[in-house]
């Protein structure tokens, strides 16, 4: 669950709790005027009587006419203080929800600090991660302020490191487990034109740029855009491709395969216990 869904999420439990408070204040509001109608209907015959039975020995203690003032009086003052208690309940959770709520508020990573967490997590070096995110940038069609394209070419590097035969391939090249890592996936053999021609290079540190804020987002987030393994800048001579976004996005084609597809889980674990 991503930065935003997590809002989402928690604005949602926020408005299901006040809903919740709202109701049982309803609730007590209608037993009480409900009390009060049966006390006045009950009171307007004079030869109605009320007894007072002992919880203690169960025997009957006596009868006496209740007077109307001080039955009122009794009805106002539960009234009140129900009233009071409600309001007061309410008072309180409302506290508590803010408070929670302040100490739970997600601030937004800047870039640079979004790095810093993929460093973390994944063992990545800055020159390795930087590598990658430059090539997202050069591989977006000529423009490197375009989000959704370097968001789509970053998501293709990364499905790669989810499926098997991807990874087979490229950790037999670089070593054991290299192949769950975006930087192997990236400089492997005859992959990415940008990489074998330097073009990348160009892009280096630019976290300015839009198209390398988008790899770092979806690298951060681990969400690709697509379910494709391969693309071109023109469409393919042998499969079928797909142009995302029309009329200068790239051309991708190959599905990742569900029976080929390794778990989010053992990716993050195993690109840790790269040699």
């Amino acid at each position: 669950m991503n930065l935003i869904e997590i809002g989402k999420y928690k604005k949602k439990l926020k408005f299901q709790r006040y809903l919740c408070f709202a109701m049982a204040f309803i609730t007590i509001s209608s037993a009480i005027k409900d009390f009060e109608k049966n006390v006045k209907q009950s009171d307007a015959n004079d030869d109605v009587s009320y007894e007072c039975i002992s919880v203690y020995d169960g025997f009957k203690v006596g009868q006496s006419k209740i007077e109307e003032s001080v039955l009122a009086y009794a009805s106002k003052t539960i009234k009140k203080n129900n009233v009071e208690i409600a309001s007061s309940s309410l008072q309180e959770e409302q506290e508590k929800v803010e408070v929670v709520e302040e100490k739970a508020e997600v601030k937004e990573l800047t870039y640079e600090e979004k790095m810093q967490a993929i460093m973390e997590r994944e063992g990545y070096t800055y020159e390795e991660l930087d590598a990658v995110c430059a090539g997202c940038v050069a591989e977006s069609c000529g423009d490197p302020n375009c989000y959704d394209e370097a968001y789509r070419v970053a998501s293709t590097i990364d499905n790669r490191t989810h499926s098997e035969p991807y990874v087979r391939d490229v950790s037999n090249a670089f070593g054991e487990n290299a192949g769950y890592s975006i930087y192997y996936q990236f400089i492997a053999p005859y992959q990415f034109s940008v990489y074998s021609n330097g073009s990348y290079e160009d892009y280096l540190g630019r976290i300015d740029l839009r198209g390398y804020q988008a790899a770092i987002d979806m690298f951060y987030s681990g969400v690709p855009s697509h379910n494709y393994l391969n693309f071109n800048f023109v469409p393919d001579k042998h499969r079928a491709s797909y142009q995302l976004e029309e009329p200068t996005g790239n051309y991708y084609c190959r599905e990742l395969a569900e029976e080929n597809r390794i778990p989010e889980e053992d990716v993050l674990k195993l690109v840790l216990e790269i040699d």
